[in-house]
């Protein structure tokens, strides 16, 4: 018999039958029919569809092993990690829940605990609702609280204390508040808000974007000078929380019973996952999803985590996505046995490692892959493994203002629920073409410090860090890298701070290098200006314009630490702009005989026009009266009413 010729362009149902139909057809003429209730017709057509299978398989194999031509997201995934390159899965949104409660209810005292479910507004429900209502409202997107609250009525609206009329401004850290019954500490949240407009004293005409949020660092308890009977607290938060507009406090009060909520609803049934192996299907799946990816902030030692009590408020709000971790537990049946944790791969996992690697796929639904017994634990096929995970992901949680409204708890008299601030944080999975795009050049980004520069370029990626300069000396035995810092709105270079930037360069440093972090050398200034104004303003309010201008708290003034780096002299010509624009203001005399222009101590430096400062100097003037040796400028006004 001759060898049959294969057509190997044969790739499709119709071209397989064709050529099975066209071999038979030679091999035994006239044995069948071309008809489809022939057996052989059937037949051809059964093999047909079976080759067309494998054919789309074998094309399937060959476009999923490029990076450039894979069309699955496992596949674009796993490509991406061999370039060092991780393929996010978005993670959901956070927001801030305040709750009111009725004065000496159940609820009053109680504890609101960790993973209580916070619903948005649906007609027909109460504010509260008892767990086993919830069916009722399932269709509802969830928020679940992340972490214990103790609730009190006196929390509702705290009033905040105005000793004199003043109003809050731009860039406040502590204010006063009436003492409530009970007393705050420090980790509390608190959210300001404005109650009417200052001009109108009206309600409704309340700026509803005066509303701002923080955490609580110190609570310190004072003495009104009202009268002795009177007592306030003086609360204060970090500069990451500063009140971003100006808040007049005859105007507005502070909500105390605040949580922190995120987006996803914990399934109250855990999922049975089969792990016995199927066809092209290894790996288990989830039925329901789409998983959430839970957030992940820095606390104070730099370590990831859902919920930093510690930290600013402002941090948990600007998570990046890459971090975010999966919120899924397994479990075997066997009583005492270690739960599985997800990974973001299993590369740093031994054959002892009960870890394992959540995959997406391109409908959303999640799959679980576990290890081989050399990287990760490989499951025993015959113990069922329980899955606990929650749904609810991405910009779906971005809800607005004023949306949440009802409560799952069994407590009694909470009058109240709601979010004076929308929802944040909700990112959509990466597209596999933005993949495509950023994992060929992953590998380019500098993560080791190599170089002195490279560990100033780390160390400003720190959030604290304004401006950070680096050299390298041998000390006969390491090599020394004397960093020096500066912090973000002039705060001082502490031990704290030193050892949280330490551990947080600590995975970039190499082998044998030495880490010396040391803070910058702030050289007081000694200043005397002589400004003529015009007739028709005011001496004593030109003079405080000007010292608001060249303050060295305001972010906008002229001596803040943020605006000079190390080593950055100042010059008299930008000290005579800056004035200049000041109201009221017809120029700044040059005359040496009315103005000083020196470092304190020193000679005068006005005829050479700038104040020369070196290596890790950096200018300061506090201009505190209480403290001289931190610098000052004095303003000789002339002219005016």
């Amino acid at each position: 018999m001759a060898a049959p010729h294969i057509d190997y362009l044969a790739k499709d149902f119709a071209s397989f039958k064709r050529l099975l139909r066209d071999r038979i057809t030679s091999l035994v003429p006239g044995s069948f029919e071309d008809h489809p209730a022939d057996l052989g017709a059937v037949l051809i057509e059964a093999l047909s569809y079976a080759a067309d299978h494998l054919s789309y398989y074998q094309d399937a194999v060959a476009t999923e092993a490029y990076l450039g031509t894979a069309r699955q997201r496992i596949s674009v995934r796993r490509h991406a990690r061999l370039l060092d390159y991780y393929l996010h899965e978005g993670q959901n949104a956070r927001v801030l829940c305040a709750l009111e409660v009725q004065k000496g209810s159940p609820a009053d005292g109680a504890t609101l605990p960790r993973g209580t479910q916070i619903l948005t507004r649906k007609s027909g429900l109460s504010v509260c609702i008892h767990p086993t209502e919830i069916e009722a409202s399932s269709d509802a997107p969830v928020f679940e609280t992340m972490h214990d609250r103790v609730l009190s009525s006196a929390f509702n609206r705290i009033a905040l204390y105005q000793p004199s009329g003043q109003v809050l401004p731009i860039g406040t850290t502590s204010c006063q508040l009436e003492n409530p019954a009970v007393p705050l500490a420090p980790g509390d949240l608190l959210i300001f808000v404005e109650t009417a407009d200052p001009e109108t004293e009206l309600a409704v005409d309340a700026d509803p974007t005066h509303r701002h949020a923080v955490r609580l660092q110190s609570v310190r308890v004072l003495t009104s000078a009202r009268t002795t009977r009177h007592q306030i607290l003086e609360v204060a938060w970090s500069v990451e929380d500063a009140l971003p507009f100006a808040l007049d406090p005859a105007y507005a009060v502070a909500l105390g019973n605040v949580v922190l909520c995120d987006h996803g609803q914990t399934l109250p049934q855990s999922e049975s996952l089969s792990l016995q192996p199927r066809p092209l299907s290894p790996a288990p799946r989830l039925q329901r999803g789409p998983l959430t990816f839970v957030a992940q902030s820095r606390d104070e030692q730099g370590q990831q985590q859902p919920f930093a009590p510690r930290a600013s408020l402002a941090s948990a709000f600007t998570c990046s996505p890459r971090d975010a971790c999966p919120a899924i537990v397994l479990s075997e049946d066997e009583e005492g046995a270690e739960p599985w944790t997800p990974q973001p791969d299993l590369l740093s996992s031994d054959r002892f490692s009960r870890h394992f690697v959540v995959e997406v796929d391109n409908h959303g639904r999640a799959a679980l892959r576990f290890g081989d017994d050399i990287l990760g634990r490989r499951p025993d096929a015959t113990r069922a493994l329980s899955a606990r995970y929650r749904i609810g992901n991405g910009p779906d949680g971005n809800i607005g203002a004023d949306t949440l409204q009802h409560v799952v708890t069994p407590l009694v008299g909470i009058d109240r629920v709601r979010n004076p601030l929308p929802a944040l944080g909700g990112t959509a999975p990466e597209s596999l073409d933005e993949a495509r795009l950023h994992a060929p050049v992953a590998f380019r980004d500098q993560e080791r410090a190599v170089r002195s520069e490279d560990y100033a370029a780390m160390a400003m990626r720190h959030p604290q860090v304004r401006h950070a300069l680096a050299s390298g000396r041998f000390t006969g035995s390491l090599f020394t890298v004397i960093l020096a810092v500066q912090r973000k709105g002039g705060r001082p270079v502490d031990a704290p701070f030193v050892a949280e930037l330490r551990q947080y360069l600590e995975p970039y440093r190499l082998i044998g290098h030495d880490l010396s972090i040391v803070a910058p050398i702030w050289v007081p200034l000694d200043l005397r200006i002589t400004v003529s104004i015009a007739a028709d303003y005011v001496r004593n309010a030109v003079q405080s314009a000007l010292l608001e201008a060249f303050s060295s708290t305001h972010e906008h003034g002229f001596f803040h630490p943020d605006r000079y780096m190390f080593g950055e002299p100042v010059y008299f010509s930008r000290i005579v702009h800056h004035a200049m624009q000041v109201p009221g203001v017809r120029f700044v005399s040059t005359d040496p005989r009315q103005t000083r222009f020196a470092r304190k101590g020193q000679p005068d430096a006005l005829e050479h026009g700038a104040i020369a400062l070196h290596g890790l100097e950096i200018p300061r003037v506090d201009n505190d009266p209480l403290q001289p040796e931190n610098g000052r400028i004095q303003f000789v006004v002339q002219g005016g009413l």
